[in-house]
């Protein structure tokens, strides 16, 4: 049966991909599987930037696809961008197999700071990170369904652009978007 299969990169919290498969896979009704964790490779990294080029993660992911024609999530501990986009929380295939979200962007309060988007650290900031982690991941696994964006701001298909942005939409399909894709 194909799966989730969530991919750390990089130092990654332990608890956050077990933390993640439980409401993944209510979402998606397939089995969620964590991978063992991996260093983030150098070549990916742009110094300059100190941030990850999405283009070379995801052509490491599309290089060895899982075995059981199911999806791989990457989670990098670390800032993601892409062609055209400055930063990015997470990037994908469009009805394909991979993609990664960014839990540095998510860490972000929205105001460039660390922490909730109410300023909060310790536990209450653990608990707003895994949140906009699931809302990013579920977005990313929707893509990789075939969905596109959607325009009910409360969908989870939603375009987010800044984390204060992911904080408003909920880690749920709109209606529409659960009939328009398999598995969804």
């Amino acid at each position: 049966m194909a799966a989730i299969h969530l991919l750390p990169l990089g130092d990654v919290p332990g608890e956050l991909p077990a933390r993640l498969a439980p409401p993944l896979e209510a979402r998606f009704a397939v089995p969620v599987l964590l991978d063992a964790p991996e260093p983030a490779r150098p070549e990916w990294l742009d110094p300059a930037r100190g941030q990850y080029r999405a283009a070379a993660i995801l052509a490491s992911l599309l290089a060895v696809p899982p075995a059981d024609g199911g999806w791989r999530l990457a989670l990098l501990a670390g800032d993601l961008f892409d062609a055209g986009l400055e930063s990015a929380a997470g990037l994908s295939t469009v009805g394909g197999c991979c993609g990664i979200v960014a839990l540095g962007r998510l860490a972000a309060d929205g105001a460039g700071g660390a922490g909730g988007a109410d300023g909060a650290t310790g536990p209450a900031a653990a608990d707003t990170l895994f949140r906009r982690v699931l809302v990013e991941a579920v977005h990313e696994i929707g893509h990789m369904a075939g969905l596109g964006h959607c325009a009910d701001e409360r969908c989870v298909m939603h375009a987010s652009r800044s984390v204060v942005e992911t904080d408003r939409k909920g880690p749920d399909f709109c209606a529409r978007c659960r009939q328009g894709a398999p598995g969804v």
